[in-house]
C-alpha cells in the first residue's frame, strides 16, 4: 500500500513537471532574446526610409524594373533579436491571396531610436492584374520572425491604386 502511494506520489510529481516553463530563449550568441517585443507594419521605398501606414490609406501599386507590379512594405519594431529576421509578408483581396515577399535581412534602428525597415517590395503575382486592383480594399500582412524564433505579426487594411 506505502509502495503505491509513492508511485502515485510519483506518477503526480512528473506530470506537474511537465507543466513548468521552458528554459528561456537565447539567441544564437548564446545571450538572452531582448524582452517584450512589438512590430508596427508600413510602407516605404527605400530600407532606410519607413513610413507609418494605416488602415485606409492610399496606396500605389509600383511597375518594377523587371516587368512585374509589387506594393511597398516596411515595419518599425523593437524587443526582437535584429539579426537575420525573417520578414513574410502577403496581400489579400478578400479572400484570395494576390500577393507576397519572403525575405532574411539584418534590421537597423532608424532616427526614431526603433529598429526600422522599409523598401521591401511585396510582389503582386502575375496572375492577379494590377488594373483589377484600382480602388480595392487589399490586407496587408507581415509575419516577423527573428533569430529567437519567436514571431509577431501586423496587418492593415489600404486601397490600392494602379499604377505608379
Amino acid at each position: 500500500m506505502i509502495a503505491s502511494a509513492a508511485r502515485c506520489c510519483l506518477v503526480v510529481a512528473l506530470a506537474l513537471m511537465g507543466g513548468c516553463d521552458d528554459e528561456p530563449a537565447t539567441a544564437p550568441d548564446g545571450g538572452p532574446c531582448p524582452g517584450e517585443a512589438w512590430i508596427e507594419l508600413g510602407t516605404g521605398n527605400d530600407p532606410l526610409a519607413y513610413s507609418p501606414l494605416v488602415d485606409g490609406q492610399d496606396v500605389w501599386i509600383a511597375y518594377g524594373l523587371q516587368g512585374g507590379y509589387h506594393i511597398w512594405g516596411g515595419f518599425r519594431g523593437d524587443g526582437f533579436d535584429p539579426d537575420g529576421v525573417r520578414m513574410q509578408f502577403a496581400l489579400h483581396a478578400g479572400d484570395q491571396v494576390i500577393g507576397g515577399s519572403d525575405y532574411t535581412d539584418d534590421v537597423r534602428r532608424g532616427a526614431s531610436g526603433d529598429y526600422e525597415y522599409g523598401g521591401v517590395t511585396v510582389f503582386i503575382f502575375d496572375d492577379t492584374s494590377p488594373e483589377s486592383l484600382e480602388g480595392t480594399e487589399v490586407r496587408m500582412s507581415l509575419v516577423l520572425t527573428d533569430a529567437c524564433g519567436r514571431q509577431l505579426d501586423d496587418a492593415r487594411t489600404v486601397r490600392a491604386h494602379c499604377c505608379e
